[in-house]
């Protein structure tokens, strides 16, 4: 199966099928299923990517498709773990280098070389402050990579490499959790709403052997995402 190919769109500038990515990074479920988890790191409709159909001339029908920018083809690709993502990522990282790649013109005067040396040393400044950027989220999605559906505490600062009472402190201090009239801890509702945390119900027996129901506070994978962009962790996966 072939990569990909990128083509001019006009709301997202360039675009690639997420149906022929899919088909080159050949992963084990459903595209709807496949596609639907990727939604899940935070990926925005009308941002990163687009609903469209496809004719399918094998069972003579409409598809349901979505061109994707470039940026989200990077990151799902990143996000599978595999060499079939590897190789699309280097691949569309090439095809933005070869296209943003200037014509190289020999300066004729020497105001033209400084003009030259100054617009080389702008570029090289935005480049490392793009890789400041860029870096946080990749580590943020190489942990959630790691990861599998919603996480609760302890497993959550075990998947970002923070102790866990001096995660549950940061947590408190910065208001993503707070402890009820019972010590336990709540998550506050705007980082629910925000979808980084969620409520899970949970049931134990008690002292007296009945069965009793409570909630436990989870951290969904668009919560992990920017617990490690916080963090900036580097996340290593044997």
């Amino acid at each position: 199966m072939n990569l990909p190919t990128i083509q001019e769109h006009k709301e997202l500038v360039q675009a690639v099928s997420a149906r022929d990515l899919y088909q080159f990074l050949q992963p084990t479920e459903r595209f709807s299923s496949w596609f639907d988890r990727q939604l899940q790191y935070g990926f925005e409709n009308g941002v990163d990517y687009l609903g469209c159909k496809v004719f399918n001339t094998l069972a003579r029908q409409e598809l349901q498709d979505f061109y994707i920018s470039i940026d989200m083809a990077k990151e799902v690709s990143m996000i599978q773990r595999s060499e079939k993502g590897k190789q699309a990522r280097q691949y569309f990282i090439e095809c933005e280098r070869r296209a943003t790649q200037p014509t190289f013109q020999i300066p004729q005067t020497l105001s033209e070389a400084l003009r030259l040396a100054a617009t080389q040393a702008e570029t090289i400044e935005q480049q490392q402050e793009r890789l400041a950027l860029v870096e946080p989220k990749a580590a943020a999605l190489d942990v959630i990579g790691a990861a599998e559906g919603s996480l609760g505490v302890r497993e959550t600062a075990k998947t970002i490499g923070i102790a866990q009472n001096k995660f549950v402190a940061w947590c408190v201090n910065n208001e993503w959790m707070y402890r009820d009239s019972k010590d336990k801890l709540q998550p506050y509702s705007g980082r629910i709403q925000q979808g980084y945390m969620e409520q899970r119900p949970v049931t134990f027996n008690g002292r007296d052997g009945t069965a009793r129901a409570t909630t436990q506070p989870m951290f969904t994978p668009k919560g992990l995402a920017r617990l490690a962009q916080i963090f900036a962790i580097v996340h290593e996966v044997a």
